[in-house]
């Protein structure tokens, strides 16, 4: 990639957002940054995945997934939510199924069902459109953003 295209890229700032997906055999939760809202009415949400990500894979076979916002305070926490073993993730956590039976974190600021509307290839992710079912306000503080967390994702170099 051109610097100064990283530069730019890197220079851009999101918010923080931790999603979760389960299949009948295998749920995930993973950070991500690449999040925003496509529509109000409906209230439709864009998630940007990697498609060599777990989350990305079990994505393909569902209809729903959770999607939280992490506040002020918790991106020191969001390392947790990295690795491999997807299991691991859920250790030591609150975790709440409302309808869907999506694995939800109430730790976070709010706290969101969807229902996955469309997908859209973008490279080397995809943006997987939801529709918000369900929300709730499940902690107290501001949003987070990728200047809170101090670190940007641009892919690698």
């Amino acid at each position: 990639m051109n610097e100064n295209i990283r530069d730019a890229l890197s220079s851009f700032t999101y918010g923080l957002y931790v999603i979760t997906v389960a299949t009948d055999t295998a749920r995930n939760a993973m950070v991500a940054s690449w999040v925003t809202q496509a529509s109000y009415d409906p209230p439709r949400v864009l998630v940007g995945i990697k498609k060599s990500r777990l989350t990305h894979e079990l994505l393909e076979h569902v209809n729903t997934f959770g999607l939280m916002i992490v506040q002020q305070g918790k991106e020191k926490e969001l390392p947790s939510l990295k690795g491999d073993d997807p299991e691991k993730k859920f250790v030591g956590r609150d975790v709440e199924t409302r309808e869907s039976g999506i694995p939800l974190f109430p730790e976070f600021l709010w706290s969101m069902e969807l229902t996955l509307v469309d997908r859209f290839d973008a490279g080397d992710h995809t943006f997987f459109l939801g529709e918000i079912t369900d929300a709730r306000k499940t902690a107290d503080g501001a949003p987070a953003s990728t200047a809170d967390y101090g670190k940007v994702y641009i892919g690698k170099q």
